[in-house]
Formats: C-alpha cells, sequence, structure tokens
C-alpha cells in the first residue's frame, strides 16, 4: 500500500470520529436554554413539533399537545374530544366500584383485555429560577372511551402541593403517583388530560397564586405501535409553552386490573413509614403503589395491570422505632393471576 493510501485512510478516520463526535453533540438531550416551547395551537404543533428532526432525536417520540376544553376560546362543542370522551363531566372513576375482587384460586372467572399501567410522570425543560423546590399541584387523569370518567393518575390542590427538586441544567423534576387509579381499561385508545401549576408565594400578603406549566389533553392508541405484537412499554413527551410533559407506562395485552388492598392493624403512636412497590408481568420497572408515613387503621388500594400467565411481585418496605423491615411477596399461578388481599400488621 503506498503512502498516500494509508495517508488517505487515517484522514478519512480522523473525519468520521469527528462527525460522530458532532452527532453526539448535537442530539444530546435537550437542556432549558434550548428546549422547545410550544403553545397548543393547531398550527403550531404540527409545524414547531412533528416538522423538526431535531423533537424525536434528542427527546422521547412526541405527542400532538391539544387545547384544552375549558379553553375559553374555544366553542365546547367543537373541541376535538369533547363529546368522544365526555369532557363535559368532571367525575371521577371509583376504584372500589370499578374493580371488583374475583377468586380464581380454582379456576378462572376473570374477563382479560387491554390495561394501561403508569410508571412515571415528570415535567422536562422547566425554567426553575428559584432557589428552593419547585410547588407543584394540579392534575392528570386518563379517560377510556367505554366509560370516559377521569382515573386520576395526579391530583393536588394549591394547598396539598408537591415540593419537587428541578434539575437545572434539563428542567426536569419527577412527579409521585400516589392515586390508587393507574391502572386503566383501553380498549383501543385512551386520553390524557391534564393541567398542572406551579404555587407561587411572591406576595404572602395576596396569598397564593398558580402559573400554569402546562394544561391539554392528547390521545393515545394502540395504532401508534402496530408493530409491536405484545406488551411493551412507551415514553411520550408533550411539548407546551412553559415546560414539556413525560409520560412513562406499559401497554398490556390480555390482562387483568388487580387490586391491592393495604390495611394497617397496629402502629405506633409517630406512625409508620411504609413503602409499597410493584413489579407486573416480568417488566422491570418498579410502580410505586404508596410512600408515606400511615397510622393504625388507615386502608388503601391500589390497581395493578397484570398479565395472564405471569405474575406480580409486591415489596413492602417498613420503618418505625430505628428499625427497618422489608418483605417480598410473589402472586401468580400457572393458569391466571390470583387475587390475593395484603394485610400488613407490625
Amino acid at each position: 500500500m503506498s503512502t498516500a493510501s494509508i495517508e488517505d485512510d487515517d484522514h478519512q478516520a480522523v473525519s468520521d470520529d469527528e462527525e460522530e463526535d458532532e452527532d453526539l453533540e448535537k442530539y444530546q438531550p435537550f437542556t432549558v436554554d434550548d428546549f422547545p416551547r410550544v403553545s397548543s395551537e393547531f398550527d403550531e404543533q404540527s409545524d414547531d413539533v412533528f416538522q423538526n428532526p431535531d423533537i424525536q432525536l434528542r427527546g422521547p417520540s412526541a405527542m400532538f399537545l391539544f387545547q384544552t376544553f375549558n379553553d375559553p376560546l374555544i366553542e365546547k362543542h367543537k373541541h376535538f374530544f369533547g363529546s368522544q370522551y365526555q369532557l363535559y363531566d368532571e367525575s371521577e372513576v371509583n376504584v372500589n366500584n370499578n374493580v371488583r375482587a374475583i377468586d380464581c384460586s380454582h379456576g378462572c372467572h376473570c374477563v382479560p383485555s387491554g390495561v394501561l399501567q403508569f410508571i412515571d410522570l415528570k415535567i422536562a425543560g422547566y425554567r426553575h429560577v428559584q432557589p428552593r423546590c419547585a410547588n407543584i399541584f394540579g392534575f392528570f387523569a386518563v379517560r377510556e372511551n367505554a366509560e370516559p370518567l377521569r382515573n386520576y393518575v395526579y391530583r393536588r390542590g394549591i394547598n396539598n402541593y408537591e415540593a419537587v427538586n428541578v434539575k437545572r441544567d434539563t428542567g426536569i423534576a419527577h412527579l409521585s403517583l400516589t392515586s390508587p387509579a393507574r391502572c386503566i381499561h383501553m380498549r383501543s385508545r385512551v386520553l390524557f388530560e391534564f393541567k398542572l401549576s406551579v404555587r407561587t408565594d411572591d406576595q404572602p400578603e395576596d396569598g397564593p397564586k398558580d402559573d400554569i406549566l402546562i394544561e391539554g389533553c392528547t390521545e393515545f392508541t394502540e395504532f401508534m405501535n402496530m408493530y409491536k405484537a405484545g406488551p411493551f412499554i412507551e415514553t411520550r413527551r408533550l411539548y407546551g409553552e412553559k415546560c414539556g410533559l413525560d409520560m412513562k407506562f406499559l401497554v398490556l395485552r390480555n390482562a387483568v386490573q388487580a387490586k391491592v388492598d393495604v390495611e394497617i392493624l397496629r402502629a405506633p403512636v409517630d406512625g409508620l413509614n411504609l413503602n409499597l412497590y410493584a413489579k407486573t408481568s416480568g417488566f422491570r420497572d418498579v410502580i410505586c403503589l404508596f410512600s408515606g408515613v400511615t397510622e393504625s387503621g388507615c386502608r388503601m388500594s391500589s390497581v395493578v395491570g397484570v398479565m395472564r400467565y405471569s405474575y406480580l411481585i409486591l415489596c413492602i418496605s417498613l420503618y418505625f422505632s430505628g428499625c427497618q423491615l422489608q418483605a417480598f411477596h410473589l402472586v401468580s399461578n400457572s393458569k391466571v393471576f390470583v387475587f390475593v388481599p395484603l394485610l400488613i400488621n407490625q
């Protein structure tokens, strides 16, 4: 091989490395400085989100952000999803009424279907300029088309805000999903409806005020991932004017909704610190069902989606009087998921 050829090959190799470094630098995740900020106007979402190639390369797959049903500039009967999901009805789904306990230990009596199980919810690209935590409140709810009532995945009032740490560079902050109805029946499509705000106390004499971060709605359908035949994890992002909203959830087929009931029979006077986690259907992602302090007589219910011929793992962590206790419970059956009431006793 000639010297010229070797030099050309070396030059080509260096050029390739430089191009790869440029690509890596170019397609880094968005920061608060370059995060796309888009209104929920149809044209802006179409052009600034779905015509922008960086969107798909520097963050989760984007979803279309539609205007909120209560937008005063929109006639209610003309809203894209108003009649389909009865957005005029803000009633909440009752978990105890909708999820009926069935004993399948001697044979399956459940009717499996598709379910959507939420794992994580977080804001992204939020420029938080205050030195302390951001006080987030509002709601995120899911409606299914068969019974289009609100399944609250996240719900906090202005006086029950959540203080979250916001990463200064990416503007990301995780929200705690403590609602019991994070598993939603899904025939083919569901609607995400939300309004998240940050509480401001700049002028205490005027009382707390709210600054809307992101609000609106969007629809998720199974046809968005037709190439995925089995169960899968989906991570999606919505782009708003002040921040984005990231959603992570499981889409399970041939599954049932398992209800986990927890009762605290006895607890110390100062309360019992309880953490309850779950893993479902062979996925490694941890689902936080509850995390906080409870007391004697406290009862709580959570709903988790589980595929048939699979299993559910529950992890219970208790902290009291300087001691820690952990227990794992695997619920499974060779034929079908088995409902088991769970009692925690100090």
